[in-house]
């Protein structure tokens, strides 16, 4: 994984017959990806990137519909299909602590350790969700097994991530 880059979303389509894409938005909110100008594609992450200009797009009910300098025809989009978006960590806007919580980026907490405060390791984090009340993390345990913490205040105590470690309390029944 390469830190100076951050996968925003993916290509899941071709929409219509003037070569614009369907797009999966990773983003909090879908069409912040829509201010990004310009765009880094590749099949898959850490690959070689080719950067590709907006020329505009529109929120759909299955994610965003994007035009493309340069792609005109839906053959040219289906070229695309299934292949990732980045944009330089450095585009993206800075995180300012609100209300005295923290902000992350979900990407900063990918594999990062996820331990108790009395050093017992749970796991991994392979990837993060939403659910309708909060943020979940999914761990891979030491067993390779799935295991799913609530992202909250009450479970989550600490996140380190110079030190890629998350410390948790496990209230009682997790």
């Amino acid at each position: 994984m390469d830190d100076d880059w951050i996968v925003v979303g993916r290509f899941r389509g071709v929409f219509g017959v003037r070569g614009e894409l369907r797009v999966e938005s990773f983003m909090e909110v879908e069409t912040s990806l829509l201010d990004f100008s310009s765009w880094w594609v590749s099949r898959e992450e850490g690959a070689q990137r080719q950067k590709r200009e907006l020329v505009r797009g529109r929120s759909h009910s299955k994610g965003l519909v994007v035009s493309l300098k340069q792609i005109q025809s839906p053959e040219a989009a289906q070229a695309l299909n299934g292949y990732i978006i980045e944009v330089p960590r450095e585009d993206l806007p800075f995180l300012d602590d609100q209300e005295g919580e923290e902000q992350y980026y979900w990407h900063d907490l990918i594999d990062c350790e996820v331990i108790e405060a009395d050093g017992n390791r749970l796991g991994v984090v392979s990837h993060l969700f939403e659910t309708g009340s909060n943020d979940v993390l999914a761990l891979k345990d030491l067993q390779g097994k799935e295991r799913l913490l609530p992202f909250t205040k009450e479970v989550v105590r600490q996140v380190d991530l110079d030190k890629k470690v998350i410390t948790v309390r496990l209230l009682p029944g997790m």
